[in-house]
């Protein structure tokens, strides 16, 4: 039997396990990239948490009739950035501390492992079930 073929064996007699690590990879995968950073584009240029304060008390001091759209744009960005807290927070420290900017990078890896292990800990359950079913049909 070639590897192809065990590997496909290996994956339909483990499909809760595959299933479960692929999704938390998928989970993992923005906490690697860094792409965490939640932004507001306004007339073209993207603005953070950080810079959107400033080029708005920039624009108050040279035209207040802009200001309302900086202020809704603030808004929307606390919104966002609220929604992101929250999600972080379901996922650990890790994603609190890569929204406050004091990423420790020792965490990354353990949670990556801890959010691995769980979906593996569900995927084995799943096809636990799943066998214990098939089982008792045979009987």
């Amino acid at each position: 039997m070639d590897l192809w073929h065990k590997i496909t064996k290996w994956l339909d007699y483990n499909r809760g396990i595959a299933i479960a690590v692929i999704m938390s990879l998928a989970v993992c995968i923005p906490l690697i990239t860094g792409g965490c950073k939640p932004t507001v584009i306004i007339d073209g240029t993207e603005y953070t948490s950080v810079t959107l304060p400033v080029k708005g008390e920039e624009i108050l001091n040279r035209h207040k009739t802009e200001v309302a759209a900086y202020e809704a744009a603030g808004v929307e960005l606390a919104g966002k950035e609220e929604a992101q807290k929250e999600l972080f927070e379901v996922l650990g420290s890790t994603g609190t501390s890569l929204i406050a900017g004091t990423v420790n990078p020792a965490a990354i890896p353990a949670t990556i492992v801890q959010l691995v292990t769980l979906a593996a800990a569900a995927g084995f359950g799943f096809d636990s079930r799943r066998r214990g079913k098939l089982l008792n049909k045979k009987k």
